[in-house]
């Protein structure tokens, strides 16, 4: 069967739950999986990795490689508390190497004075 038209309907409650609904051809499609990748609802990292990791377990192929793009510093990760220095990707398997984010230099208070604000 070949689709010809994909329609998705997106409701966001900011203080609730989003309801997405997928037509294909005019016809509701109720039997299809949804990923959200909402960084700015404010997440706590354990929280945050866990969901990562099993919607990229459950993930078809293409999908998989679309979510890791995503993941990948995602807008508003700002607001996902408790990261640290961590890199998005941390502790995923296939992307072992990436470990925790390198440190900046730390500055001696000459440095800190030689940049100053000015």
């Amino acid at each position: 069967m070949s689709t010809e038209r994909i329609e998705i309907i997106v409701v966001r409650d900011p203080d609730g739950p989003t309801e997405i609904q997928l037509f294909a051809d005019g016809e509701k499609v109720t039997d299809f999986t949804e990923y959200v990748i909402d960084a700015g609802a404010g997440h706590m990292w354990e929280d945050w990795t866990a969901t990562r990791d099993e919607n990229l377990r459950i993930a078809s192929e293409g999908a998989r490689e679309v979510l890791l793009e995503e993941y990948d510093d995602p807008p508003g990760g700002e607001y996902v508390e408790d990261r640290e220095t961590n890199h998005w990707l941390y502790g995923i398997p296939d992307f072992d190497d990436y470990g925790p984010a390198p440190q900046p230099p730390k500055l001696s208070r000459d440095d800190k004075l030689a940049r100053g604000p000015w």
